[in-house]
């Protein structure tokens, strides 16, 4: 179980933090001035190929639009740089999922989504996220924020080495507090878990103790789950829900971007 987050504010942070810079490089080396503001957004395939790329770029320079294409690296840096005082949120997102993309300025965005949308390897054509979407999420941080004092599911990460009285002493501790559904996973199930995550793929086999164990449980109240993350034998406690941390710094980023729309 892994703190996750929304397609809708994957879209808002990549848009946000991907305009309004200097410049960036492009695929092929070239330095590009960023637009002055984003009207649309040309969403590539993970797989889209070079040549995707280079007949994108030629469409729109002929529609005279202005345009920056943000490779894998760029959306990366992006990305962290808009989460960089919270590992939590960057942790939660496989780096090889962030889309690349054009942000494109242009007076007429059914011109740009005529031009290429019928590329091999355009994924979607789609205007940033406007005013009903920044609403929409800052619902989604109200209700994330009131489950921050609510019983919730968590994952329990053991330290390399942790013993079955440690583990037992873990178990007690979370089923005293009322949780539920506390199972322990081994590390067979932690090397199902990874597998099935796609995680350990090119990174070779996994020898036997590599991978810790770890306790899973729902209904856990959040005062135990803070007295957890300091408990002996406790790597890391992974919570279901964003920090308060992570959801005032998002709230920051919406409000700018909401008054760059306004």
């Amino acid at each position: 179980m892994r703190s996750t987050i929304s397609a809708a504010a994957l879209a808002l942070t990549l848009v946000l933090a991907g305009c309004g810079g200097d410049e960036e490089t492009s695929s092929d080396d070239t330095e590009v001035a960023a637009p002055d503001r984003v009207d649309a957004v040309v969403w590539l395939a993970p797989d889209a190929p070079q040549a995707t790329i280079d007949e994108v770029r030629a469409a729109l320079d002929g529609l005279g639009a202005t345009h920056q294409y943000l490779d894998k690296g760029a959306s990366l840096a992006a990305f962290q740089r808009a989460f960089a005082d919270d590992p939590a949120v960057l942790g939660a997102v496989d780096p090889s999922a962030l889309p690349t993309s054009f942000q494109v300025s242009t007076d007429d965005v059914d011109a740009v989504e005529a031009a290429v949308a019928d590329i091999a390897g355009v994924a979607q054509v789609a205007r940033p996220p406007g005013l009903d979407e920044i609403a929409a999420r800052r619902a989604e941080l109200d209700a994330a924020e009131a489950r921050l004092a609510e019983p919730r599911a968590i994952v329990v990460w053991l330290q390399p080495g942790a013993d079955a009285a440690v583990r037992a002493d873990l178990e007690a501790m979370l089923l005293d507090a009322g949780a539920t559904e506390v199972d322990f996973v081994d590390e067979d199930g932690s090397l199902d878990a990874l597998r099935e995550s796609g995680a350990d793929e090119g990174d070779g086999p996994v020898e036997p103790g590599q991978l810790p164990t770890f306790l899973e449980a729902d209904a856990v109240p959040a005062a135990t789950i803070e007295e957890l993350r300091t408990a002996p034998g406790v790597l890391e406690v992974v919570d279901s829900v964003i920090d308060a941390e992570a959801i005032a710094a998002e709230r920051a980023r919406l409000d700018q971007l909401e008054a760059e729309l306004g």
